[in-house]
Parts: structure tokens; C-alpha cells; sequence
């Protein structure tokens, strides 16, 4: 069981992103959206809320109605008790449309019982400038400030998951039905460090701005992806990572290209003692014995450049990336990575955890 406390700053598309996941996960009994009551005109509230007269409200808080309350901008607004009470008792994972200020109030009410995430939905600084800018209702100081406001409180930690609404309706409101259903599809990475990671970041980013495509971070998955809740996701990262030499390092062998998106340019990395050692720790610690992942090839590499894109403009990147520092490369971490949908852009880092001292 578990609460999802969804936010997000204004020009998120938060609401549009969750009506359309709850379309997607219709008929699922394991989810449960609990409409909240608010002091608003029932002509300007969405499917997610219930228009309530101030009267009505006040009445409501009198009787002890509402487990979560609060006001914003001179409107009220409630969590039914009774509703929350019975989709928890049934088991379902209960998604909430909260303010931020409630976040501290659930977890101190129910994170003993029930698992509590925060499904922040939001867009990039510059995204949302666009946005709400468009919108027409405020003056460009006034969105500045709104921004700068939304920039400082952002929630963050593993119990915060955060989709970012930079790809289409689709992928966005999947992310969000994937997240409340518990099947967010999670990657390990190593993260190197050191003069090679500095050069992979430089060449990552100058062949993005050379192909028109979306800059990541410098890193080697370290074994399939697989599919969890969050917190499980959190639990088994810690675990792998707890498990790996504190010394492991990175052979880089050479830069090649191929027709496969996410591997368009890489460097290949040696299949050595230390990396083959990493990849077998991760896999034993996720996957259960008799799961064919646990078996699947292994093709170590540092990717440089996602995309499709053709054969002889690829042979051209590769001819002018040029040759990495001849120093050893380090891993200095393990990062969980939230890896659900084709727009890698919005991806996100979920989690970065420090390989043991030696």
C-alpha cells in the first residue's frame, strides 16, 4: 500500500498529466484517486476534485471531515477522511493532489504505515517560462518570481519521483500511470570519474549540439533494467552498491558506431575481472535465481551520442572525437536511474550512491 502525494509548479501540466494516467489505468482495482473538496466554482475544477460551498467546508472541518486540509490564494481545500480511509483499508495505492505543505503532515500521519512518495510533475525552467508566459495572466516579473519560488521548492530524495512533462501526453501520463501502479522501469549505472569522465562529458555534449539531440551523463549500465516500486528500486541500488569493489575501473578499448538508438557512438569498454565481477553482483542482488537476465550478454560501453542517424555522418563524429586521456578511469559511483520511455531527455537520476571506501 502507498500514498502518492502529487505536486508541481504552475505550467507543469500536472493535471492534464494525471487525468490521462488514471484514463490509462482504468479497471485497475489497485489504484485509487481520491477526489479532494475545494471552495472553488465547480465550472473552473477537474475530475480530480469536487466543488464545495465555503459553508459546506467549514461544516466539513467542524465535523472532523477532512483528514488533510489547507488554504492557497483565498481557497480552501480537503482530503476526505472516509474516502481515504477505505481505499487504504482495501490495499490500493491512494493518489492525493496536494499542496507542498502537506507533505510533512502525511508522512508524519501515515509514513509509519504505508509507504509515502511524492510524484513531483514538472518541466524544465525554461519550459515552464514558455508556458506560462503564453498564458497571458501574469507579467514576465511576476512569472520570474513564480519560477524562482518553484526552483527553491522543489522536493527532492528517493521518495520523490519526479516526471518531467517535456515529451508528449502519452509518454507523460504512461510515466505517471507506470509510477502509481509500481512498474517504473529502473536502470543501474556506473558513473566514472576522473580526466575520462571530464572528457566524456565534453564529447557528450558537443556531439548533442552537433546532432541537435539531448546531452546525459557520462556512465556504463551495469545490467538490464527491471521494474520495481521506487523503494524497491532504492533498496536493491543500495544493495548492488554496497556490493562492488571499492576500486573498480573502467579499460576503455575503442570508439565505434551502430545503427542502435542508444548506442549511435560508444567506447567500448574491456570485459575485465573488475567490470564482469560488478555485473554479476548486480544481477545476483536483483534478479531472482532462474531469471534469464541474470545470464543475458554483457557489452560493456560508454555511450557518447544517442539517435539515428546515417552511416557516414556517424563515421564522421567518430573520425573528430578524438582520443581520451591515457589515465585510469575510476568508478566513483552507482547511480539508479528512472529509465521508463523513449524520450531519454526526461529521464531522471533517482538516486547517486558512492562505491564502499577501500
Amino acid at each position: 500500500m502507498a500514498i502518492y502525494l502529487s505536486l508541481g509548479p504552475s505550467g507543469a501540466g500536472k493535471d492534464t498529466l494525471l487525468l490521462a494516467g488514471r484514463a490509462l489505468l482504468e479497471g485497475n482495482g489497485d489504484v485509487a484517486f481520491i477526489q479532494r473538496h475545494l471552495t472553488r466554482n465547480a465550472a473552473s475544477v477537474t475530475d480530480l476534485e469536487i466543488s464545495v460551498t465555503s459553508d459546506a467546508f467549514a461544516a466539513g472541518l467542524a465535523a472532523n471531515t477532512y483528514a488533510l486540509h489547507w488554504e492557497a490564494h483565498g481557497t480552501q481545500y480537503g482530503v476526505p477522511s472516509a474516502e481515504l480511509s477505505a481505499a487504504l483499508g482495501q490495499g490500493r495505492r491512494c493518489v492525493l493532489n496536494v499542496s507542498r505543505t502537506q507533505v510533512p503532515v502525511v508522512q508524519e500521519k501515515f509514513g509509519d504505515r504505508y509507504e509515502v512518495y511524492v510524484l513531483h510533475i514538472t518541466a524544465s525552467f525554461a519550459t515552464l517560462r514558455t508556458r506560462l508566459l503564453s498564458r497571458g495572466r501574469e507579467s514576465s516579473e511576476d512569472v520570474e518570481k513564480r519560477l524562482a519560488r518553484a526552483m527553491r521548492d522543489t522536493p527532492r530524495g528517493p521518495h520523490v519521483i519526479t516526471i518531467l512533462n517535456e515529451a508528449t501526453v502519452d509518454e507523460g501520463a504512461t510515466r505517471v500511470a507506470r509510477a502509481l501502479a509500481g512498474t517504473l522501469k529502473y536502470s543501474l549505472w556506473l558513473l566514472p570519474a576522473g580526466p575520462v569522465a571530464a572528457w566524456a562529458r565534453i564529447v557528450i555534449s558537443g556531439l548533442a549540439a552537433e546532432t541537435n539531440m539531448a546531452p546525459f551523463p557520462p556512465h556504463v549500465t551495469l545490467c538490464p533494467s527491471f521494474e520495481a516500486t521506487q523503494r524497491e528500486a532504492v533498496a536493491k541500488a543500495r544493495t548492488v552498491a554496497e556490493g562492488l569493489a571499492p576500486e573498480t575501473t573502467l579499460e576503455l578499448e575503442s570508439i565505434v558506431d551502430s545503427t542502435a538508438y542508444f548506442r549511435a557512438i560508444v567506447v567500448t569498454i574491456n570485459v575485465s575481472g573488475a567490470v564482469v565481477a560488478a555485473t554479476r553482483t548486480a544481477r545476483e542482488r536483483i534478479f531472482p535465481e532462474g531469471d534469464r537476465r541474470r545470464d543475458a550478454p554483457f557489452e560493456p560501453h560508454l555511450s557518447l551520442l544517442y539517435g539515428s542517424h546515417e552511416a557516414a555522418d556517424r563515421a564522421a563524429l567518430v573520425g573528430a572525437v578524438g582520443r581520451w586521456p591515457e589515465e585510469p578511469c575510476p568508478v566513483g559511483a552507482v547511480a539508479l536511474v528512472c529509465t521508463t520511455g523513449e524520450s531519454y531527455a526526461c529521464w531522471q537520476t533517482v538516486e547517486t550512491i558512492p562505491l564502499p571506501s577501500p
